[in-house]
C-alpha cells in the first residue's frame, strides 16, 4: 500500500494541471522549468531568472541591456551561430585566438558576454534523476549569484580573461567527419563550426547529463539551406525545422576517421 500523501504533496500534484497550461502557453515559463529543473543553466535562463545579472553584465561589457538580452535570447532559441550573423565584416565574430584584449565592436562585446555566461552554464556533476528539486534550484541560483558577484568584484581584465578562456575551451572541441560533414557532440559545436566557416555542422543530441550517442537524433544547421546536408552526405533529414536547420532521427552509418 502506498504511503499517505501529506498536504504539500496533494497541493503540488493538483497544481500540475495548472502548470501544464502555463507551460503550453508561455515559452518563458517552459524555458525556466526546463533549465532550472531539467537540463541546468544556460546563458538565457541565467539572465532571465537571476535578474541582477543582466544589468551588471551589460555594464561590464558596455552594451545596452536590451541589445544583450535580445542577442542571448536569439542564441538560445535559434542557436549560438546567431551571435556571428550580426558581424558586418564577416570575420566570424571574435577571433578564435582572442586573449581577452578590449573589443571595439559592440557585436563582439555581446559575443564575449555570452561566452562569460557559458562559463557558469556547465552541467554539474551529479545532475541526475536522484537529485531533488531543492538541490536543482540551489544549483541554478548559485550559478547566477557566482556570475553576478564575479562581474561586481573582479576587474575588467579578469572578466575578459574568463570569456577568452571559455572560447579557447570551445576551440578545442573535436569534430567527427561523415562524408566531409563535421559532426560534434556538444551544442557549442554549432558555434565553433560557424566560426570556422563550415557550411554545414551537425550536432548529436544529448540527454540532460550531457551523455551523447550516435544513436540519438542529429541536429543539422547550415549557412545555406538544408539541401546542402542532403547533397553532401546523401541522406535526407527526417524533420526540417527551418530552411537552414533540421533533424535526423535515423542513425547514420559509422563515421570515417579522416
Amino acid at each position: 500500500m502506498s504511503a499517505k500523501l501529506n498536504n504539500d504533496q496533494k497541493r503540488s500534484i493538483a497544481f500540475l494541471d495548472t502548470m501544464q497550461t502555463m507551460l503550453s502557453e508561455s515559452e518563458t515559463d517552459a524555458m525556466v522549468m526546463n533549465r532550472v529543473f531539467a537540463r541546468g543553466a544556460d546563458p538565457y535562463s541565467l539572465v532571465t531568472v537571476y535578474e541582477p545579472l543582466l544589468a551588471s553584465l551589460a555594464d561590464r561589457f558596455e552594451v545596452s541591456p536590451k541589445a544583450l538580452r535580445d542577442a542571448i535570447e536569439m542564441a538560445h532559441k535559434v542557436g549560438p551561430a546567431t551571435l556571428l550573423s550580426v558581424q558586418k565584416d564577416d570575420t566570424g565574430g571574435i577571433p578564435l585566438k582572442w586573449s581577452g584584449a578590449r573589443l571595439n565592436s559592440q557585436s563582439h562585446r555581446i559575443e564575449a558576454a555570452w561566452l562569460f555566461l557559458v562559463c557558469f552554464s556547465k552541467v554539474p556533476e551529479g545532475f541526475d534523476t536522484d537529485r531533488g528539486l531543492a538541490w536543482r534550484l540551489q544549483d541554478f541560483l548559485s550559478r547566477g549569484s557566482q556570475a553576478h558577484l564575479t562581474l561586481v568584484r573582479r576587474s575588467q581584465a579578469e572578466i575578459s580573461q574568463l570569456a577568452a578562456h571559455e572560447l579557447q575551451d570551445i576551440r578545442a572541441l573535436e569534430f567527427t567527419w561523415y562524408s566531409g560533414v563535421p559532426m560534434a557532440y556538444n551544442d557549442l559545436g554549432f558555434y565553433l563550426g560557424y566560426k570556422r566557416k563550415f557550411p554545414i555542422v551537425g550536432v548529436f543530441s544529448s540527454n540532460r547529463l550531457g551523455e551523447v550517442s550516435e544513436d540519438k537524433p542529429l541536429y543539422v544547421g547550415t549557412n545555406g539551406t538544408v539541401d546542402l546536408f542532403n547533397d553532401a552526405i546523401g541522406f535526407d533529414l527526417d524533420k526540417v525545422l527551418s530552411s537552414s536547420f533540421g533533424m535526423r532521427f535515423t542513425p547514420l552509418p559509422r563515421p570515417s576517421t579522416d
